[in-house]
């Protein structure tokens, strides 16, 4: 098998699309090979994850300082309207962890089985709000570094 790149022996195949790959073409991700094509889908789907966990967590923070006002000024003490609005400030995120959990997990097939398992994910969601949102936020930054590193590792290979 020749190389898909430069047209030399390859040494390995791409784990995801089998394109035949030298060494100069490999790229290994967790102890996988990849080509730069399918690299680089990995590094596209990793970014929209984490724009899409920025934009729930900035829906977070919107609903948080709604939630705080309409309580304050409807005469909770600040405590009370500070704890009920940062845990619905955390429900976005966590509902929607708590759902890609279910579905994986549960794969539903009937439209009954759909709304029960929405209904879990809606109430596990509130529920762990905080805990998820806290893993969120811990995970996002780690996230971001590891794309830039990718992002980085993948020009490499393109400017070959």
């Amino acid at each position: 098998m020749q190389c898909y790149y430069h047209g030399v022996d390859a040494v390995v195949t791409c784990q995801k699309c089998g394109k035949g790959l030298c060494r100069d073409c490999i790229i290994t991700l967790d102890g996988q090979s990849y080509c730069q094509d399918c690299f680089r889908q990995y590094v596209e789907a990793d970014k929209a994850i984490y724009e899409g966990i920025k934009k729930r967590l900035n829906i977070g923070k919107i609903l948080g300082v709604i939630v705080f006002v309409i309580c304050f000024t409807g005469g909770l003490s600040i405590i009370a309207s500070l704890i009920i609005a940062l845990w619905l400030a955390c429900c976005p995120e966590s509902i929607s962890g708590m759902h890609k959990v279910n579905n994986s997990v549960l794969n539903p097939g009937t439209w009954d089985d759909k709304v029960a398992n929405y209904n879990d994910s809606f109430i596990s969601g509130i529920v762990m709000a905080p805990i998820m949102a806290a893993m969120a936020y811990k995970s996002l930054k780690q996230r971001k570094i590891n794309i830039d590193n990718n992002e980085a590792l993948l020009a490499q290979f393109e400017n070959r």
